[in-house]
């Protein structure tokens, strides 16, 4: 299973007009494997964020201009699929965590965790439509906390 997906967001408002923030950037890839004739499927992944933060006791020091800290974080992550079926389609509910491998940043993080819950529903026999919650807790320099809902297509390769 891999998922890649792209997220664009900008700042409005300010009084210099229009900031843009670099798009946020998830990698995912895990190994499935199959508990004895059950519907169960615990996996293995490594998962890549790559996101942009700003430090607001930086920022409004000097309110002229806005800077961004860019992160690119690795996760270590192991979950759990169930599968069943909902009107006729195959359905999969997945929970997982996620532990930082690696932290490339200005910002230092000791620790990061990634709880995620997801709901996906089979469309065709390759694409799934999921639904998804995650949130991601860095602690370090400064603590960061991230929710994210997401609504999404994915493309199973094999």
């Amino acid at each position: 299973m891999k998922l890649i997906y792209l997220q664009k967001a900008e700042i409005t408002g300010s009084s210099s007009g229009e900031s843009s923030i670099p798009p946020e950037i998830v990698n995912k890839s895990a190994l499935l494997h199959r508990v004895n004739r059950t519907n169960l499927f615990p996996f293995i992944g490594l998962e890549y964020n790559k996101f942009s933060t700003f430090d607001l006791q930086r920022n409004f020091s000097d309110s002229s201009t806005i800077e961004l800290i860019s992160h690119s974080i690795f996760l270590l992550k192991l979950g759990i699929n169930y599968n069943f079926k909902t009107f006729k389609n195959n359905s999969t509910v997945s929970l997982s965590v996620g532990t930082k491998a690696l932290h490339i940043s200005d910002y230092e993080s000791e620790k990061a965790l990634k709880p995620q819950i997801s709901y996906g529903i089979r469309l065709k026999k390759r694409y799934r439509l999921f639904l998804s919650y995650s949130k991601l807790i860095m602690e370090g320099d400064s603590d960061i906390s991230r929710d994210r809902y997401s609504v999404g297509i994915v493309y199973f390769i094999f």
